[in-house]
């Protein structure tokens, strides 16, 4: 699912491309920015009850909290859910009938998902990780939105531009598209406007004289 969102993110741009119609321009998803495919996942029935964080497909897929923060992991798969078994002790859950399949662990993911938060709560954040990696589960820091915006991968992805704006006592980290064109500036250019910016500059660029401007300014048009 989280690969056909990214096609559909690129097909949009292509079809408003100029080279839509030239069939010179080339068009790149980032996919580096690519939302998680836990959050796109095919969902579980309409009469299931929420459960918060904790996935209901599968298991473990939840949020679990360490010593010192909190990570998100995701075990979707028998291989994934062997190496995570392995890695908690649990070795007999591997052939144990109520943990067969992803489907049966989705129903008894609040068993599974304790058993992750006994193992996490032992340990900080990042010793979790590095044993969730070493054992090649997927996983990663719950981050806080100023320590997302400051976080290094997001900074190397040149994602956010520091932008000057009227009545802010410091620069403002705007997003830029995710998306980049082989022909196409795909940049910020400039700041958004403040209301009224260039209501001038845009009705003189639609051959509106000066005094019309200020007629309708006066009129309360503008």
């Amino acid at each position: 699912m989280a690969d056909k969102l990214d096609d559909l993110v690129v097909i949009m741009p292509i079809v408003g491309s100029p080279g839509n119609r030239t069939g010179k321009t080339t068009c790149r998803r980032d996919t580096r920015t690519k939302l998680s495919p836990s959050a796109l996942s095919i969902g579980p029935p309409a009469t299931a009850t929420a459960t918060g964080n904790r996935g209901q497909t599968s298991a473990p897929v939840d949020a679990f909290q360490t010593k010192d923060g909190w990570i998100l992991v995701q075990v979707v798969g028998d291989p994934l859910y062997a190496r995570w078994a392995e890695l908690m002790g649990e070795d007999q859950w591997i052939t144990d009938p109520k943990y067969a399949n992803d489907e049966v662990r989705g129903n008894n993911s609040a068993d599974i998902s304790q058993r992750m938060q006994e193992w996490t709560g032992q340990r900080t954040t990042t010793e979790a990780i590095e044993s969730l990696e070493a054992a090649r589960i997927p996983c990663g820091e719950v981050l806080s939105p100023q320590a997302a915006l400051d976080n290094e991968q997001v900074a190397a992805m040149n994602f956010l531009t520091p932008i000057d704006y009227p009545g802010l006592a410091k620069p403002a980290a705007v997003a830029r598209m995710p998306i980049d064109f082989s022909a196409i500036n795909t940049a910020i250019r400039h700041r958004a406007p403040i209301l009224g910016e260039h209501t001038n500059e845009i009705l003189d660029s639609l051959g509106f004289a000066s005094q019309d401007i200020e007629s309708f300014r006066k009129e309360g048009s503008i």
